[in-house]
């Protein structure tokens, strides 16, 4: 990556310059990072109601709208888990997390089929695994009803996007872009 990583993550929203509704680039962005503290939360629930993920906002530049953010993860003491760097580990899960569910959603254009999800509650399972997240005493899978509303809800946040616009998610590591073309009916699955 070109630039120095200053959060967690980096989305970044290109847009065609001279382009009608403006606030469509800023519309989109506040339902990317709501939709993202929504996703937080449903990744968070297979652990603990009581931990709390907060996005934080780092930097934000100009050209393309690129925002920094960084989750900080609050409600459960450190001495709760004392063995683990609890707060790395699961920062280190949401943020690969949200990669998972974009990189598979990427070049689909509909998803009907709920065993489509159930490969994703899969490898987020595997990552949970891979991150130490499993050594957490509560930990079970992400709810399949509730990674389907997490997804819908990324989804609905790029609405306000024209389909030449272009946004994408980056870790410093790894890097997905938004599907702008899925059609996803949660009702259909």
């Amino acid at each position: 990556m070109a630039n120095e990583l200053k959060g967690d993550y980096c989305i970044t929203i290109d847009f065609i310059k001279d382009t009608p509704n403006p606030e469509r680039i800023f519309i989109a962005m506040s339902e990317i990072i709501k939709s993202f503290q929504k996703f937080d939360h449903i990744l968070l629930d297979s652990i603990s109601s009581n931990i709390e993920p907060v996005i934080m906002l780092e930097d934000v530049e100009a050209g393309s709208l690129r925002t920094w953010l960084s989750t900080v993860i609050k409600g459960i003491p450190d001495s709760a888990i004392e063995d683990l760097e609890w707060k790395k580990i699961i920062g280190n899960y949401l943020k690969k997390g949200k990669y998972i569910v974009l990189n598979f959603l990427d070049k689909k254009t509909t998803i009907t089929d709920a065993t489509f999800i159930e490969d994703i509650q899969y490898e987020l399972l595997e990552e949970a695994e891979k991150t130490n997240l499993k050594s957490f005493p509560d930990y079970h899978p992400v709810q399949l009803k509730k990674l389907i509303g997490g997804i819908d809800s990324i989804n609905k946040a790029l609405q306000s996007l024209d389909k030449r616009d272009k946004a994408t998610f980056d870790t410093g590591t790894d890097k997905a872009s938004f599907n702008l073309e899925l059609n996803l009916s949660p009702e259909n699955l």
